[in-house]
């Protein structure tokens, strides 16, 4: 759990990575108040590639649930921003 108004998620692009889904749900009413998606595909590696998540509640804790959007390995190296609780 994080709590808002935003958070980054570390990630690597690259030639061999695709495309996350990234959703972020509000941990009070379950509701899913964010979901986009992140082309991490690039010609150059790049590590510790920050993605950034605003436009959060600083008042209310959420949860981030990132996963492959088209079955390329996404990279998750962590994450910056307000934790609560343990990251799993």
């Amino acid at each position: 759990m994080f709590r808002g108004p935003q958070i980054d998620l570390i990630t690597a692009t690259g030639p061999t990575r695709g495309t996350a889904r990234v959703r972020v749900q509000d941990f009070s009413t379950q509701v899913w108040v964010q979901d986009f998606t992140v082309d991490l595909h690039s010609s150059k590696a790049e590590w510790q590639h920050h993605v950034p998540v605003t436009d959060l509640d600083p008042n209310k804790l959420y949860k981030l649930e990132v996963t492959s959007d088209d079955g390329t390995p996404v990279v998750f190296d962590g994450c910056e921003g307000t934790f609560v609780g343990r990251l799993n």
